[in-house]
């Protein structure tokens, strides 16, 4: 069971309740140290599909001891009040806005989720760095945590599951 975790975590739009309480039931029966490295990536648009089934269900990975990570944030439909109502421990900002150096309005979005990081314990990490140039940008800005090409391409399963015992989600300390 616990070789099959990563594969749980790709889920298209269309999860029903009963998968939310299968991997809920698996996760039970997982112990609390094998839990602390797992970490539940969902797209604000996902958890918008169904506001009341997956606030249930994100509130009881937590309490598993599950991080939930709130994935290509800015892309979707969610208000900034889902940040609040949701609480993941970690928000990945699109890469869409990395590539989008010296924009004022993502520089605005940047220190917004600076600033709720630093108050509410969330951590902040940017997505699709793949230059140097861009590394340096968002560190000057604040970010510490990265993701991207210029780290390591996106694994294969077999590699993210190797990978599954580094503290999630894989990304680059800053410098």
């Amino acid at each position: 069971r616990r070789r099959h975790t990563r594969s749980l975590c790709d889920w298209s739009s269309d999860v029903c309740s009963s998968d939310l309480s299968t991997i809920l039931n698996l996760l039970r029966e997982t112990s609390a140290e094998v839990r602390a490295h797992l970490a539940l990536e969902v797209t604000e648009t996902t958890v918008i599909a169904d506001l009341e089934a997956w606030h249930g269900f994100l509130q009881e990975l937590r309490s598993l001891g599950v991080k939930v990570v709130i994935d290509d944030f800015g892309t979707g439909y969610a208000s900034l009040a889902y940040l609040f109502r949701f609480r993941a421990d970690f928000i990945k900002i699109d890469r869409q806005f990395s590539r989008r150096l010296d924009d004022p309005d993502v520089e605005a979005m940047v220190a917004f989720l600076l600033h709720y990081e630093r108050h509410h314990g969330t951590g902040i990490v940017m997505e699709g760095i793949e230059s140097e140039a861009q590394l340096r940008h968002w560190q000057r800005r604040g970010i510490r945590r990265f993701q991207g090409y210029l780290f390591s391409p996106p694994g294969a399963p077999p590699a993210a599951a190797a990978r599954a015992g580094r503290r999630s989600p894989p990304t680059r300390q800053g410098r």
